[in-house]
């Protein structure tokens, strides 16, 4: 049985402060034309994604998970608050965003209609979703739909190609091998935390016959996002793959992390990216 939400509430912009005025809003958040956005996945950017997506009234935003009863779960948690909506905190800009989207749903049906789909999950899922796109969504005979994963995975591209064929007019996909930002889910299903936007983010675009739309395409995450990170063209979809920084960062960051461990139990979990030393810094650099 399919398991889903509905009824959209209008995104809510709080300022601590926030924007000045509707133009500033404007000059980091793209309002664009009207699109539906489906978020495949319920982690800590899922989150971030779906309410940046939601705050934006032009955007029809629904949430999706199809792993075991992890929908209902962040359903439920949402439904909680007081005010029905995901909540963002921006720690270094001390500030806050709260959006609605317009579904919660364990129904693959829901991406019927898309205009973008955001894959904001582990590497190993991607195939499951990749197939419920294929199965679900009817491009527009205008519009390609977009098809973009945070983080991607190197050999995206091969699964991409088993499901979608080598040369499939109606999608594109758009692989970026990180996140826009360091972020974490606080309270599952209602609050999550962007500790630092990055200034830059690289993507690579596989399209079928019109490459020289890629700016288009990358606009429309832009829309979705805001500026900060730029993003960038990155070139061939193999360059993501061969160029896939996690490799070199998370095992440096790991290393220094647990190499003096005594093996004692710890008192707090300990933060991933903070507080990284000159040894790791060093590590890093070499690899």
């Amino acid at each position: 049985m399919a398991f889903t939400f509905s009824g959209r509430l209008p995104g809510i912009l709080k300022t601590k402060p926030l924007f000045h005025s509707l133009s500033s809003f404007a000059s980091k958040y793209h309002f664009s034309a009207q699109q539906k956005v489906v978020v495949c996945g319920a982690g800590n950017a899922a989150h971030v994604f779906t309410a940046l997506a939601a705050s934006n009234p032009n955007n029809d935003v629904h949430l999706i998970s199809l792993f075991q009863d992890e929908a209902a779960r962040f359903k439920a948690a949402y439904d909680a608050t007081e005010d029905k909506a995901i909540t963002v905190q921006f720690t270094q800009e001390k500030r806050e965003l709260k959006a609605s989207p317009s579904s919660i749903s364990n129904d693959a049906s829901k991406l019927a209609g898309a205009d973008t789909v955001i894959l904001s999950l582990p590497a190993f899922a991607h195939n499951e979703y990749l197939q419920a796109v294929k199965d679900h969504v009817t491009p527009k005979p205008d519009k390609k739909t977009l098809v973009a994963c945070f983080p991607g995975a190197s050999g995206l591209e091969c699964e991409w190609q088993s499901i979608f064929g080598v040369n499939e007019p109606g999608f594109v996909l758009l692989s970026c091998i990180t996140l826009p930002w360091a972020a974490r889910a606080l309270q599952f299903g209602q609050t999550a935390e962007v500790l630092g936007t990055k200034h830059q983010i690289e993507v690579c675009i596989k399209s079928a016959g019109d490459s020289n739309k890629n700016s288009e395409y990358i606009d429309r995450i832009s829309d979705l996002i805001g500026i900060p990170p730029k993003i960038v063209d990155y070139g061939h979809i193999l360059n993501m793959s061969l160029s896939a920084i996690n490799a070199i960062v998370h095992p440096s960051i790991m290393f220094g992390k647990w190499r003096s461990w005594d093996g004692k139990a710890m008192q707090e979990k300990p933060l991933f990216y903070q507080g990284i030393d000159e040894a790791s810094a060093n590590l890093m650099s070499q690899l």
